[in-house]
């Protein structure tokens, strides 16, 4: 947050319960499209989730499972 202004949203990625990658942002349409990116880049088991800050709130949440075909 250079402009020190406090974001709507934040969006983190867990594999594991461990954050992997977190960022914030104003624009959900964009925040929702990086999420994806980033989670589909991970391995299966990523959780992603975007929350409104000043609510607590989840608003976008997703999961990547990857089929095994055997």
């Amino acid at each position: 947050m250079i402009t020190g202004k406090a974001s709507i949203y934040e969006a983190i990625i867990k594999v594991e319960d461990k954050i992997v990658f977190k960022t914030d942002g104003d624009d959900l349409d964009h925040l929702i499209a990086s999420l994806s990116v980033h989670c589909e880049s991970e391995k299966s088991g990523a959780e992603a989730e975007i929350i409104e800050v000043s609510t607590h709130n989840i608003v976008y949440r997703c999961h990547k499972q990857s089929a095994s075909y055997d």
